[in-house]
């Protein structure tokens, strides 16, 4: 009887918290715009640590304290779905995909059996096949990850599976001294997969970026002939469409035709720009990704899924399976790497992070996912506009996707301290917490960096922000003198 009334006060503490959880969600959505990125500012760790408690210990709390504690934290955080928003590769998120986040944690189930997760597993092999036939034009394979990181990673654990098919077993110590192709503008993920593969860093050869940030696919067989009269063995090349500092988009095609010619395994890190293949006209921008083994594919960034939606796509059939499939008895009690996803990916415990990116396709259908993506670049195009025609400023180039890069100019000010100057202007225009956004090294330059993942920010908060950073730089002129 004690245990029956415990439950039934636990229960009506939850219920008054979840009422409380309820009104910060529809604050949320409702009035991003009428705060700051971060009201209270930006603090340092000691001063945040003077605010707020995060040490843990014995003493419960109550519900109104735990409810106080909530908001604390609130106050202290960033709100990433503001349209002031801009330093990250994501932020706002779709209301339907937030239903889906919440809602998971009630399903509390893994995705490495058919046997405990029936409907998401047949939803996961609806969604990457779907993904597949637009990259592809057919379906292919895949199976939904943890980020773009461990996707990008599982190419190159892919990348060496197609060189040796016995490499799982006797190890990389009779390999050859192997070379794996990136843009100098790719993700650090590669640094790190050719490390914790063990191919080590030295593998990894980094292809200069030309005009508008892109590798031009000359000059990668030129150093692609270098390194094999040096002594290494081709393995692998990636071309970026939508690279993380600028968002330009790589000559897929170009890069496709050398690995086919030198037979390394051709991957695509879309992470950023898979978005554009969802509608009819930017999808031409990504011409050559059909051309790829494997697909990096993230949902977070473009799409408004919450962190993290990602994916790893290939275009063969079995590959990932050929690759993970372990014979965990325990678990697997049949062959059927097929429905038993858990076959066929890295990880064991994975949620059904599908489930999001699938109930919010079902409701907006594709036409409408093509209508956000049409949205955001449409002003990301309106806001290299307003800055294109501003002699002030100088954009780095006009965007392929959500990003763009420019910074301040000034004839006083030599390179050094126009670099110097525009971090300047960046760092004050942050301080007090009302946006955020980042600057970036690009081809020897510093450029502020915008990333435009919010389709309801507006055509005069946009021209507000451009006039920020004019206003901003001339009264910084006047005080440094």
């Amino acid at each position: 009887v004690r245990l029956y009334y415990l439950c039934k006060l636990e229960l009506y503490i939850m219920d008054l918290l979840f009422q409380k959880f309820v009104e910060i969600i529809r604050e949320k959505f409702s009035d991003e715009g009428g705060h700051k990125v971060l009201d209270k500012g930006f603090l340092s760790p000691e001063e945040l640590k003077k605010k707020i408690d995060v040490s843990v210990g014995e003493k419960a709390m109550s519900e109104t304290e735990i409810a106080e504690l909530i908001e604390d934290v609130l106050q202290y955080s960033l709100r990433t779905g503001h349209p002031y928003f801009m330093n990250q590769m994501f932020g706002a998120i779709q209301p339907i995909a937030l239903l889906a986040d919440l809602l998971l944690p009630v399903f509390n189930t893994s995705m490495y059996t058919y046997e405990v997760a029936p409907v998401f597993t047949l939803m996961e092999k609806e969604i990457t096949g779907s993904l597949s036939r637009l990259v592809w034009q057919e379906e292919g394979d895949g199976v939904f990850t943890g980020g773009g990181s461990l996707s990008n990673m599982y190419a190159m654990y892919l990348a060496l599976q197609q060189h040796s098919d016995n490499w799982k077993k006797t190890g990389l110590h009779q390999a050859p001294r192997f070379a794996v192709f990136i843009s100098e503008e790719a993700h650090y993920s590669f640094m790190k997969g050719t490390a914790f593969l063990g191919l080590g860093q030295d593998a990894l050869i980094k292809l200069p970026s030309g005009k508008n940030a892109r590798t031009n696919p000359e000059i990668a067989e030129k150093m692609i002939e270098k390194s094999i009269q040096n002594g290494r063995t081709p393995l692998m090349i990636t071309g970026i469409a939508g690279t993380t500092k600028t968002g330009h988009i790589d000559l897929l095609s170009g890069l496709g035709a050398l690995a086919k010619r030198y037979g390394m395994w051709y991957h695509v890190d879309a992470a950023f720009g898979g978005a554009q293949l969802f509608h009819e006209e930017y999808r031409q921008k990504l011409s050559g990704i059909e051309m790829a083994d494997s697909v990096t594919w993230n949902f977070h960034k473009v799409m408004g899924m919450p962190l993290s939606t990602s994916s790893f796509l290939t275009r063969e059939k079995g590959v990932l399976a050929h690759a993970f499939d372990t014979r965990a008895e325990y678990l697997f009690h049949d062959d059927d790497t097929d429905y038993n996803l858990g076959q066929k990916s890295l990880r064991g415990g994975r949620r059904p992070d599908v489930f999001k990116l699938w109930l919010s396709w079902k409701y907006l259908g594709s036409k409408g996912l093509a209508q956000y993506v049409e949205s955001l670049q449409k002003k990301t195009e309106f806001f290299a506009a307003l800055v294109e025609k501003n002699t002030e400023l100088e954009l780095f180039a006009l965007p392929d996707t959500s990003i763009v890069c420019f910074r301040y100019k000034d004839e006083n000010l030599s390179p050094e301290e126009t670099d110097e100057f525009n971090i300047k202007i960046r760092n004050t225009l942050i301080q007090n917490g009302q946006m955020l956004f980042n600057y970036t090294p690009v081809q020897g330059k510093i450029y502020l960096r915008y990333v435009l993942l919010n389709p309801d920010i507006s055509g005069e908060e946009l021209e507000h922000l451009v006039n920020l950073v004019i206003s901003t730089a001339r009264e910084l002129l006047k005080t440094t003198g």
